[in-house]
């Protein structure tokens, strides 16, 4: 059964627009929230993280090629029934390697390479044996938590804890998951360099995340029985109205939807009525008192319930009410997301 799934472009582009842009991080545990009022001032002095020091610059000028993307089709690592693991080795290329101190005060090392036009951020656990359990963060608009470190500060301590490989996956157009891939928007704080760059109703942006997990299948042995894939904004966005509707039916996955997510934009390209693929899925929607977009969190959560698909909302405690999107604590929460997924079956 395919459902035809279509939500008005005009609506969704006013909502998500003023909704989106440049999401501002977290308050407390080591990072400075950015406020709203900066989308409105392109040239206010918001390109700098007040906890990391790096500036926001988000441009590939320069950088290495992709690293093993995937042409085409399915992955060359295949499935291994044996282990339960994708079967992948070697790893990624890296075209640098940097390191981050978590909030916890960990030093994680990570690799920075490319895969479908995705800047990755790669942290591999040590002394794992088996089969990894693959985690895949996206930010929101702005790209912030990516390009300043923000993501891996407030989430490594979990990643070091559980063993998992993590990866922090920059858009492809260098600010925003949502919206369509090209051309590169050069500007994240400002609100007009988006202008070029519509909804990404054909889905570019979830073929690049399917073929970014591809890579990582290929390059790794991946637990077979789930991903984990969160996003904040708009991340959660593009995996609510895209990623699964397109690619839902490929990978078991728990997903942890920050502050974010819509009903479908496009058909299903899989069977919804089969009870094993929707089975695959769980989703986990939080936001904060006073959500801009609750309406659309809500409606996403109670489409994909009606599908037979496990979902769960959280609403947290913001921690200020200055701002009205994404306004607790959202990049440490999405590891309890992810935690609260159904147990695995074994």
């Amino acid at each position: 059964m395919k459902r035809r799934i279509l939500c008005p472009l005009a609506a969704l582009s006013l909502a998500i627009a003023f909704a989106c842009a440049n999401d501002p991080e977290p308050e407390g545990e080591g990072s400075a929230a950015v406020p709203d009022a900066a989308v409105e001032a392109p040239d206010a002095a918001v390109d700098v993280d007040a906890a990391s020091g790096d500036g926001a610059d988000a441009s590939h000028d320069g950088e290495a090629p992709d690293a093993g993307p995937i042409d085409g089709g399915e992955s060359d690592a295949g499935a291994a029934p044996e282990t339960g693991g994708s079967g992948g080795s070697g790893g990624l290329s890296c075209r640098t390697t940097k390191s981050v101190t978590t909030n916890g005060g960990v030093k994680l090392s990570y690799c920075m390479t490319r895969v479908a036009e995705s800047e990755l951020k790669v942290v591999e656990p040590t002394g794992v044996a088996g089969p990894l359990t693959l985690a895949i963060y996206l930010h929101g608009d702005g790209a912030r938590p990516h390009v300043n470190d923000t993501a891996l500060r407030h989430q490594g301590d979990w990643v070091a804890e559980n063993g998992v490989l993590y990866v922090s996956a920059l858009a492809p157009n260098n600010c925003s998951w949502w919206r369509a891939p090209l051309p590169a928007i050069g500007s994240c704080d400002s609100e007009t360099a988006y202008d070029n760059n519509p909804q990404d109703t054909e889905g570019k942006n979830a073929d690049a995340l399917r073929e970014i997990i591809e890579a990582m299948r290929a390059a790794y042995d991946i637990d077979d029985r789930r991903v984990l894939l969160g996003g904040s904004s708009g991340g959660a966005i593009m995996l609510t109205a895209s990623f699964i509707p397109r690619h839902g039916d490929r990978y078991p996955a728990a997903y942890a939807l920050a502050c974010g997510g819509e009903v479908p934009w496009q058909e299903f390209a899989w069977d919804t009525s089969d009870s094993d693929l929707v089975g695959g899925i769980s989703l986990s929607f939080a936001y904060g008192t006073g959500e801009r977009l609750t309406s659309e969190i809500t409606d996403a959560h109670e489409f994909y319930e009606a599908l037979g698909v496990h979902s769960e909302v959280r609403v947290e405690t913001p921690t200020s009410y200055e701002y009205n999107h994404c306004h607790y604590n959202q990049l440490s929460t999405i590891p309890d997301q992810w935690d609260s997924a159904p147990a695995l079956a074994e």
